[in-house]
């Protein structure tokens, strides 16, 4: 028998620790955790919708659906809150999370409420939320930690947690105009001492002055504003490294196949999901696979969570100073939901001209299509100057709308300004 040449011993010998080393590497990585059949089904490790899901913290769902205001109105009526604050305000909410969660999860049956039990109720002290868009209550009991079994399946903005009585009631406006409350088993003493933590500055509601004949008589009135510092943006136009997006819409990096259009769009394929990214920042995505397997959990809940873990982890890469939330849940009532996410900086919303930050549907528990417009925000030198918030406020009220605050970006440039809305 021939023998082998003594350096073909040796580079057989090294191949052979290289191999070893290999896979002793991809098992610590956990390439093979669940099988190379699961790693090529796109269903491990490679972007799949349950790990994406799992990964989404609470945390980050609680930010996602954060209020744009929050209100103490102590029983003796001082009146402070928080608005276009970014850390303040996201503080200010966080001082209620639990207990609101708590109310919602607790609350019994809406009852009705006339307006002018409503105020009183707002004048023997409590906490108000203004959100950004209605919310579906039984769902933002879930958001914010309860189990969500008592809260009723309505929308509304507009939350306020009544103190009247020594008692938490829930009262709220729903998306009808209607005044409704709820009696909970939230305890009053806990309420009461996160309303001692709070800290804001003085505001007031729309219906208590005088001079404003604003169309939403609870709109917040700050005397003075907060510092806003001036804004840049620009759109993401190279998708850079697109492993988060692609695994936002469950596509597996491992198998996906790509090219480059002539326009200069990427695009992305992964069996029967396409995903394409515009040189301009938008991206689109779509599948074309059937109706398969739930990805998520049914109901409303389940539906915008999965929805945001798509659009905030797909971005998260890209936002730079800006932070996403959600601004709109439209649903079909036949397990369809279509969420519209806006970028917001500091609190403040951004007005894109181009249309919403993200909008995501999903469709009996599977993610359909999505489109985001990327682009990335930084603060830059220097303060915008703004009208004081009386006198914006005043000035809308003759056109029969209310002042809100936004960051316009044209595309071209970011200004800080007050628009009418309403």
């Amino acid at each position: 028998m021939r023998k082998l040449p003594v350096g073909h011993l040796v580079r057989l010998c090294i191949i052979a620790a290289l191999l070893v080393s290999a896979a002793l590497l991809a098992r610590a990585s956990g390439y093979f955790r669940g099988g190379i059949a699961s790693r090529l089904s796109g269903t491990e490790g490679t972007g799949a919708p349950r790990d994406l899901v799992s990964e989404f913290a609470a945390g980050e769902m609680v930010q996602a659906v954060s209020p744009r205001t929050v209100l103490v109105r102590m029983p003796d009526g001082e009146t402070t809150a928080t608005a276009w604050g970014g850390e303040e305000t996201a503080a200010g909410a966080r001082c209620f999370t639990a207990i609101l969660g708590e109310a919602l999860g607790s609350a019994g049956s809406p009852e009705p409420l006339d307006e002018s039990s409503f105020r009183a109720a707002v004048d023997a002290g409590g906490v108000y939320f203004d959100f950004f868009c209605p919310m579906p209550l039984d769902a933002l009991a879930v958001w914010l930690g309860s189990d969500g079994q008592g809260a009723a399946a309505v929308f509304a903005r507009m939350i306020f947690l009544s103190l009247a009585e020594q008692t938490v009631t829930v009262c709220f406006r729903a998306s009808d105009g209607a005044f409704r409350r709820c009696a909970t088993a939230a305890v009053s003493e806990t309420l009461a001492a996160r309303m001692q933590e709070f800290q804001g500055r003085a505001a007031r509601f729309a219906f208590e002055d005088d001079t404003l004949s604003a169309p939403d008589p609870y709109a917040v009135i700050f005397s003075e504003l907060p510092t806003v510092t001036a804004a840049a943006s620009a759109p993401v136009r190279d998708a850079g490294n697109p492993a988060a997006l692609l695994r936002a819409a469950g596509m597996n990096s491992y198998v996906t196949t790509s090219y480059v259009e002539a326009d200069g769009t990427h695009v992305f394929i992964d069996e029967g999901r396409t995903l394409r990214f515009g040189t301009d920042g938008t991206v689109r995505f779509r599948t074309d696979i059937a109706a398969g397997e739930r990805q998520t959990g049914e109901g409303l809940a389940a539906a915008v969570s999965y929805a945001s873990a798509v659009a905030l982890h797909g971005a998260a890469d890209y936002l730079g100073a800006a932070t996403l939330r959600v601004m709109d849940i439209l649903t079909d009532g036949a397990d369809r939901y279509i969420v519209s996410f806006g970028y917001c900086l500091n609190g403040i919303p951004v007005h894109l001209s181009a249309g919403d930050a993200a909008r995501i549907e999903i469709r009996s528990g599977q993610l359909v299509q999505f489109e985001l417009k990327l682009r990335t925000y930084a603060f830059t030198d220097g303060a915008e100057e703004l009208l004081p918030m009386p006198m914006a406020a005043a000035i809308a009220a003759e056109d029969g709308a209310a002042p809100e605050l936004v960051y316009a970006d044209s595309g071209e440039r970011v200004s800080c300004t007050w628009v009418k809305a309403g």
